[in-house]
Protein backbone atom coordinates (compact mmCIF):
# COMPACT_ATOMS: atom_id res chain seq x y z
CA UNK A 1 0.00 0.00 0.00
CA UNK A 2 1.36 3.40 -0.99
CA UNK A 3 0.49 6.67 0.66
CA UNK A 4 0.18 10.07 -0.93
CA UNK A 5 0.32 13.31 1.03
CA UNK A 6 -1.78 16.39 0.31
CA UNK A 7 -2.28 19.63 2.14
CA UNK A 8 -5.79 20.36 3.40
CA UNK A 9 -6.28 22.88 0.58
CA UNK A 10 -5.14 20.40 -2.09
CA UNK A 11 -7.37 17.68 -0.66
CA UNK A 12 -10.38 19.99 -0.57
CA UNK A 13 -9.85 20.92 -4.23
CA UNK A 14 -9.48 17.26 -5.30
CA UNK A 15 -11.80 15.48 -2.86
CA UNK A 16 -13.66 13.44 -5.47
CA UNK A 17 -10.40 12.40 -7.14
CA UNK A 18 -8.87 11.42 -3.79
CA UNK A 19 -11.89 9.32 -2.83
CA UNK A 20 -11.64 7.50 -6.16
CA UNK A 21 -7.91 6.93 -5.65
CA UNK A 22 -8.45 5.49 -2.17
CA UNK A 23 -11.17 3.09 -3.25
CA UNK A 24 -9.96 1.98 -6.69
CA UNK A 25 -6.21 1.80 -6.02
CA UNK A 26 -6.47 0.58 -2.41
CA UNK A 27 -4.24 3.54 -1.58
CA UNK A 28 -4.38 5.72 1.47
CA UNK A 29 -4.08 9.49 1.57
CA UNK A 30 -2.50 11.61 4.27
CA UNK A 31 -3.94 15.11 4.68
CA UNK A 32 -1.76 17.61 6.49
CA UNK A 33 -3.37 20.53 8.29
CA UNK A 34 -1.79 23.74 9.48
CA UNK A 35 -1.58 23.87 13.27
CA UNK A 36 -3.47 20.57 13.59
CA UNK A 37 -2.77 16.85 13.53
CA UNK A 38 -2.64 15.15 10.12
CA UNK A 39 -5.41 12.74 9.15
CA UNK A 40 -5.61 9.73 6.84
CA UNK A 41 -8.23 8.52 4.41
CA UNK A 42 -8.22 4.75 3.90
CA UNK A 43 -10.64 2.24 2.37
CA UNK A 44 -13.39 1.29 4.81
CA UNK A 45 -12.61 -2.42 4.71
CA UNK A 46 -8.98 -1.64 5.63
CA UNK A 47 -10.21 0.30 8.64
CA UNK A 48 -12.53 -2.55 9.60
CA UNK A 49 -9.62 -4.98 9.60
CA UNK A 50 -7.61 -2.94 12.10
Amino acid sequence: MVSTTYTYTQAREKLSELCQKVTSERDFVIITRRNAESVASIPLDELSSI
